[in-house]
């Protein structure tokens, strides 16, 4: 229901009287609202589990999934809406993203809310280094920064 608060500030912006059992359709979580951390988890589980990307969480931790696309095998992890994949071919990357993407898009957006970003540089304060015989983590910038940070 409409509450008070919001019919009196519509009807003196605008000179209408709300009836006040309507509701309104909200298309998105709103930011800090206790629900919207399990609204999020819920919506991009059955992305991430539809037939085409079919990924399932891992035993370890419910953020890290694993699944196969067009016959690669490929492990994701996501933290709320960061995401990074690894996977061997930069354009299955790509695809899996723009599949993301589209599933996310809402029929009043212009474009998909959720994009490829290139190669994984940093993730959540963590340094990541690629190569083709490793990849490294380290937390040296992070580090630095708070050294500069507190003097």
């Amino acid at each position: 229901m409409i509450d008070d608060a919001y019919a009196e500030w519509y009807k003196a912006r605008f000179g209408v009287a709300l009836d006040r059992n309507m509701v309104f359709l909200v298309l998105q979580a709103l930011q800090g609202h206790p629900e919207s951390g399990h609204l999020w988890e819920t919506y991009i589980n059955k992305i991430l589990s539809l037939p085409e990307l079919s990924f399932h969480s891992t035993t370890h931790d419910r953020t890290i999934y694993s699944g196969v696309f067009v016959g690669e095998p490929i492990l994701l992890l996501h933290q709320v809406d960061d995401f990074a994949l690894a996977c061997c071919c930069e354009s299955t990357a790509t695809s899996v993203y723009d599949f993301i993407g589209k599933a996310l898009q809402q029929p009043h957006e212009a474009q998909p809310p959720f994009t490829y970003l290139g190669l994984l540089s940093d993730y959540n304060g963590v340094d990541v280094q690629q190569t083709a015989d490793y990849i490294e983590m380290t937390s040296a910038g992070y580090i630095d920064c708070l050294l500069c940070i507190h003097g």
